[in-house]
């Protein structure tokens, strides 16, 4: 029965039950009749409660029989398919194919993009060498890359000019090389006589830096290249008028310091200083794919003069016998 339905009996017992009460308070002498009226309202609230009980179980029960029949039904169909004859010529085969197919994850129904095989090793050119004026910061050890106008003797005193030498390597965009790669780079400075070359005369003394750090926003050791985009490599530091002649390796390393937060560990590069006058410079490049050497590279030589002003030379090979600076 409907919820207005229940409403209306109930209102019916209860007008019964009022009207008795009222036959009793106002004719004392028709009491029974009072008693008669009360107990038919409450006699009809209850089998109304009652009615409402039996029919919910009774619509319960079938629903419970609908459920249990369509059940039947599919397991009916389900045998129906498996036991039908397959037809190689009907187009009706993948019906069955379905039914048995198993359920596929959102990730497992899209088929995965692979990067295209490679069929050339990359190769990197040095595409020049120049240098950039940034500021130092001798407490921390970061660079300032924002270039100052201004005059040099109001910065701080921990905080010195230098000039960056910075190599420029691009990713040649060649048919068949991987499209991403991650350059690493290690950086030897020698210092050299100007008469000799490197296999003429071993070097007078080097410095190795196994973590040079790329010119960019974040310092890193570790830069992602794209084919046909460059990237520049900090190969060294020339203090600006300083007191020798000199030139400084800028390498990558962290230190643990003490935050609100607990211990973090945060840029905090290691200087090392190698004076002289006149200096070659190794470069080697490490390309890798998924943190897998990807090739071998020739090294890469630079010539770098302290002699009066600094100036830079690109070479072929370590033993060129030609002018080494530009």
């Amino acid at each position: 029965m409907s919820k207005t339905k229940f409403g209306f009996g109930e209102a019916i017992g209860l007008l019964l039950a009022l009207l008795g009460l009222g036959i009793q308070l106002q004719w004392p002498e028709q009491r029974w009749l009072g008693t008669v009226f009360i107990a038919l309202g409450v006699a009809l609230g209850l089998g109304m409660i009652v009615w409402i009980v039996a029919q919910r179980k009774a619509l319960g029960s079938q629903a419970v029989l609908l459920a249990a029949e369509g059940k039947a039904q599919q397991r009916i169909k389900q045998k129906q398919v498996l036991h039908a004859p397959i037809s190689t010529t009907s187009t009706n085969a993948p019906v069955f194919a379905n039914v048995f197919a198993p359920r596929l994850s959102q990730e497992q129904a899209v088929p995965a993009k692979l990067e295209p095989k490679s069929t050339r090793e990359p190769v990197f050119e040095c595409r020049s060498i120049t240098t950039r004026r940034y500021g130092l910061n001798l407490i921390t050890g970061e660079l300032i890359r924002e270039q100052y106008e201004g005059d040099p003797s109001t910065v701080y005193d921990h905080i010195r000019f230098v000039d960056a030498i910075l190599a420029k390597f691009y990713y040649r965009a060649d048919p068949g090389v991987d499209p991403r790669l991650r350059l690493n780079a290690h950086v030897f400075i020698y210092e050299i006589d100007p008469v000799t070359t490197l296999t003429d005369d071993p070097p007078k003394s080097k410095v190795e830096i196994y973590k040079p750090v790329w010119d960019d926003d974040e310092p890193h050791v570790s830069h992602a290249f794209s084919a046909g985009y460059d990237h520049e490599l900090i190969v060294a530091l020339v203090p600006v008028n300083g007191a020798s002649k000199s030139i400084v390796g800028y390498e990558y390393d962290t230190k643990k310091v003490s935050t609100y937060m607990g211990t973090e560990r945060e840029f905090y590069p290691r200087l090392h200083s190698l004076e002289g006058q006149f200096f070659r410079i190794r470069i080697e490049l490490i390309p890798k794919l998924h943190n897998e050497v990807r090739c071998t590279i020739p090294p890469f030589w630079i010539a770098v003069s302290l002699e009066h002003t600094l100036k830079l030379g690109l070479l072929p090979k370590p033993s060129d016998k030609r002018h080494l600076f530009t």
